[in-house]
């Protein structure tokens, strides 16, 4: 077998071929066609999705790894009708891909289910035909993806645009690689075929359905980055043919899951920080020679705890810091253009310096800018939020493409405690962390009460508090509690706002506990069904 060859074939076929090898050279062989076939497949990936993303935007970058991978399976896998009526379907693909998710997240409630339903159970009728051959898990991620991360203004305009770029390599590749398969065959002959009894079919809709259902839930509830839920149910309803196995992959999922997040901690953690980026491609490479479900879900784990990780960080979207402490933060850039690239950071706040290294960074090269914050200069205890900008080339304009959200949660400085303080702190206690209200009516105000307690042996100081959503309402009697006494908080929900929240509303207190100095009060709150 040519080496060309073997690179072109699934790991499981490689394995099974190693299986049946009689000599170590034979062995061998494949090992490395596997490792290879791997490693090209990661250094396209990046290649391509960077490229893309850096013409038409961050925000675009799911379309661009959809279409990556979209590119990867039409290779492979066609739509079992004539070329000509696959090409009019590929662009019905795409519109429906680049629309429907930005559509999603502006209908009510009660149109997602429907919405959600007919997009999906059309991606799948329309390009997975023969479910065995693991197409219909590109269109489904594609999808999944994309509704997770919609786009509006002009970031839908470029999504728009990549969609035609995406089309035409997709297009050019359907057309030359499937050009004389299924001649006679049309969409209308596909479509007259539909039977309820057929696997195909039963296992279209019950994908469509149980995706539909995931993904109204977390856009209903507000959760956040609802598209693993997604991900997880499509997984867990992708096998075919069906064998009554779906219980038994949940749990591999969730070994699966539980391994991953656990290698993926450990290496975080041992790894310099200049190789975090490295992290999500390994996880691409060892997925290379995966064949069992467990395996694969650990290590797509290295993908999307790396996503999560660049999204949140590893301790949350926000970072504490003490006052006094000048933490440096690094941000990898790369230079996808043609000419040497000067990377800047706009709109610094006081507390903020930046310095790129280098200074300037030659086509095709990567550096990294250190952000230091010098907490002395932040503006007040708790939370404050800002935003940088990147400047991508000379004359470069804000804008939301290029903003870097930074959320600082300054803490009291705890260093120059005496000892006599360290061993009698105060403790704050709180009869409960979260609220929550339901069924309210429209122009309802709701109020709860938190019980705050000093369980410690001094005097303890609320120092700060702030309230993140304009749906709350709160009032504490007293901001100094000695030891052994308690005080009320009285936080009150106004429901004519809810509309205009995103997320979970939530109440931070700043505290000289130096065990619990921030504290986060969640509210859930939620409008009656009927009155949404």
């Amino acid at each position: 077998m040519k080496f060309y060859d073997a690179l072109q074939m699934d790991p499981s076929i490689l394995k099974r071929k190693i299986a049946a090898c009689e000599t170590r050279k034979e062995k061998t062989y494949y090992w490395v066609a596997m490792a290879v076939r791997s490693a090209l497949i990661v250094a396209f990936a990046i290649v391509f999705i960077s490229l893309l993303s850096g013409i038409f935007g961050a925000n675009n970058t799911p379309l661009a790894v959809a279409l990556f991978c979209m590119m990867l399976g039409i290779r492979f896998v066609n739509f079992e009708y004539c070329v000509g009526e696959s090409l009019i379907t590929l662009a019905a693909v795409l519109a429906i891909l680049v629309f429907v998710p930005s559509l999603a997240a502006l209908l009510p409630p009660v149109l997602l289910i429907p919405l959600h339903f007919a997009a999906f159970f059309a991606l799948l009728y329309m390009t997975t035909q023969r479910p065995e051959m693991g197409n219909g898990g590109l269109y489904n991620f594609a999808y999944i993806y994309l509704t997770g991360n919609p786009v509006f203004g002009e970031d839908l305009v470029r999504r728009v645009l990549l969609a035609i770029v995406g089309y035409v390599i997709c297009g050019a590749i359907l057309f030359f690689k499937h050009r004389h398969q299924h001649k006679t065959v049309r969409f209308h002959h596909v479509i007259r075929k539909f039977d309820l009894t057929t696997p195909a079919h039963l296992w279209q809709l019950r994908m469509a359905l149980g995706v539909s259902l995931i993904l109204t839930a977390g856009q209903v509830f507000d959760v956040e980055r609802f598209m693993w839920m997604g991900f997880a149910c499509a997984s867990l309803l992708s096998e075919y043919p069906y064998c009554g196995s779906t219980a038994t992959r949940f749990w591999q999922r969730i070994v699966g899951v539980i391994a991953g997040s656990c290698a993926f901690f450990v290496l975080y953690q041992i790894l310099p920080e200049s190789m975090h980026m490295l992290m999500g491609p390994l996880g691409g490479l060892c997925l290379g020679f995966c064949v069992d479900y467990r395996y694969k879900t650990a290590m797509n784990c290295f993908g999307a705890l790396m996503l999560g990780t660049g999204i949140y960080g590893l301790h949350g979207a926000v970072k504490s810091v003490n006052k006094g402490d000048r933490p440096v933060i690094e941000l990898l850039v790369a230079n996808t253009s043609n000419k040497a690239y000067s990377p800047v950071l706009m709109h610094l706040p006081p507390y903020l310096e930046a310095k790129a290294v280098p200074e300037k960074l030659g086509r095709g090269k990567t550096g990294k800018i250190l952000v230091i914050l010098d907490s002395e200069k932040l503006p007040k205890l708790g939370i404050t939020r800002a935003s940088v900008y990147l400047s991508r080339f000379p004359g470069d304009k804000v804008g939301s493409e290029n903003e870097i959200p930074v959320s600082v949660a300054l803490l009291p400085d705890f260093s120059k405690l005496t000892e006599q303080q360290k061993n009698n702190p105060p403790q704050i206690t709180l009869s409960v962390k979260e609220l929550e209200f339901v069924d309210l009516k429209p122009n309802q105000k709701k109020s709860q009460t938190i019980v705050i307690s000093n369980t410690g042996r001094s005097d303890l100081n609320i120092q700060d508090m702030q309230v993140f959503s304009m749906a709350l309402a709160v009032k504490l009697k007293k901001r100094v509690l000695k030891p052994g006494e308690s005080t009320k908080m009285k936080i009150t929900v106004l429901a004519q706002n809810l509309h205009r929240v995103k997320g979970t509303p939530r109440v931070l207190m700043i505290t000289d506990d130096p065990n619990q100095p921030m504290i986060t009060i969640r509210v859930k709150a939620r409008l009656k069904s009927s009155e949404k």
